[in-house]
């Protein structure tokens, strides 16, 4: 059973400005709200049709769970066909590093703007074991509906800190490499091994910009696989990180 308020409040977290006042936000579908149970992501409330089976993950963790019809569903998804469960979850964006970060691989986003890419790159760095992704206060916010369906429930282990740049690159040890990908640099992504470092993913519209790019020590770039132009004019922001985050992990 769910009240016409419950169904207000919930349709509200459809905004990012509600979102951030309450600190909540709506995750949707089978596969990413079985994720977050199975990974003891704090969520608050389960709304499912008579379809979906309470996973035991939910009893034991003593998640509220409410049944509600198709169209009741409807009425508090963001898509276009909900599948079957919407779980109401609280939000913690980071915006402070913890030193532990730099013992690994990070991942800096600038100004990536597009839901569907930062939610690729998430899921893209879980895969990979990457945990931490950094990004400019002006990146697409992680909680955002379309973020949150594209990660497929990464958005539970991988840790995203919003933080102003000169603020993060402040805190960065001098002995870590600091990489930048770019269409045209004099070295191949072959340079970047697995160790402590920092690869930076500029926005497929600019680019890396120029505050950020003065905090680079390598670019780099991703070949392409003929030598002259007649090619695409550049990659996916998501699917240039997945190639980087892939060398990283295997070089």
């Amino acid at each position: 059973m769910i009240t016409k308020n419950e169904i207000k409040y919930l349709r509200s977290l459809h905004q990012r400005k509600n979102r951030q006042t309450h600190q909540q936000f709506l995750a949707e579908g089978i596969k990413v709200v079985e994720d977050l149970l199975q990974a003891e992501y704090p969520i608050l409330t389960l709304y499912s049709t008579s379809q979906w089976s309470l996973p035991h993950k939910a009893s034991q963790q003593q998640i509220p769970h409410h049944i509600v019809t198709a169209r009741e569903l409807e009425q508090i998804s963001t898509l276009k066909n909900p599948n079957q469960v919407v779980a109401l979850c609280k939000s913690s964006t980071a915006t402070k590093i913890n030193p532990s970060y730099f013992d690994d691989v990070i991942i800096f986003l600038d100004s990536i703007r597009d839901p569907g890419n930062l939610g690729t790159i998430i899921r893209t760095a879980d895969w990979f074991g990457i945990k931490n992704i950094v990004c400019t206060t002006d990146t697409v916010e992680i909680y955002n509906p379309k973020v949150v369906q594209s990660t497929m429930g990464s958005i539970a282990r991988v840790h995203v800190t919003y933080i102003d740049s000169i603020d993060f690159f402040r805190q960065v040890p001098s002995t870590i490499p600091v990489y930048g990908l770019f269409l045209i640099a004099n070295k191949n992504i072959e340079i970047i091994t697995n160790k402590p470092s920092i690869i930076i993913i500029g926005s497929e519209s600019h680019g890396i910009s120029n505050e950020i790019e003065s905090y680079i020590t390598e670019k780099v770039f991703i070949p392409p696989y003929l030598a002259d132009n007649n090619h695409a004019e550049s990659l996916n922001a998501a699917v240039a990180g997945a190639l980087a985050m892939y060398q990283v992990r295997n070089n």
